[in-house]
């Protein structure tokens, strides 16, 4: 396991890998993905909290 300086970013493919890991999915499709289960546990947790 290698230790990352802070500062130390010359290597943005990596970065870039662990924001998204999922090969050939633009890295905004995984946010909307994201951002929609979000409101969706949300909505179902308002409609459970309003019986």
């Amino acid at each position: 396991m290698e230790t990352i300086r802070p500062g130390d970013d010359e290597d943005p493919i990596k970065t870039r890998h662990l924001m998204h890991t999922t090969p050939g999915v633009p890295a905004a499709i995984v946010r909307l993905g994201i951002i929609a289960l979000a409101l969706l546990v949300v909505g179902l947790i308002v409609l459970l909290a309003r019986g």
